[in-house]
C-alpha cells in the first residue's frame, strides 16, 4: 500500500486516473487524429480503438495496450458508443 501511495504522490489515491496516467498518449493521439469525431468526443472511434488496443502512430509514437484480448470486442464496443445502436 505504501508503494502505491508513494507512486501516485497522494496517500489517499491508490491508482491514478487513466486520463492522468496516459496523458502523453492521449495528447499525441489527439494531435495526429484527423478523422471525423462523433459529437462531444475528443477522439475518433479509430483513435479510441488504437488507445485501448495499443499500437504505433505514423510518426513512430508507441501507444501501450490497455486491453489484452480480442480486438473485435473493442471495435464493437466503440462502434456501439459512437452510434445509437445496441451492442450486438
Amino acid at each position: 500500500m505504501t508503494e502505491t501511495a508513494t507512486a501516485t504522490g497522494n496517500p489517499g489515491i491508490l491508482r491514478r486516473h487513466a486520463e492522468d496516467q496516459f496523458a502523453e498518449e492521449l495528447a499525441e493521439l489527439s494531435r495526429v487524429d484527423k478523422k471525423q469525431r462523433p459529437p462531444n468526443w475528443k477522439l475518433s472511434p479509430s483513435a479510441v480503438s488504437l488507445y485501448i488496443l495499443g499500437g504505433e502512430l505514423d510518426n513512430g509514437f508507441k501507444i501501450s495496450p490497455k486491453y489484452i484480448g480480442r480486438e473485435r470486442v473493442v471495435e464493437i464496443a466503440v462502434a456501439t458508443l459512437a452510434t445509437d445502436r445496441a451492442l450486438l
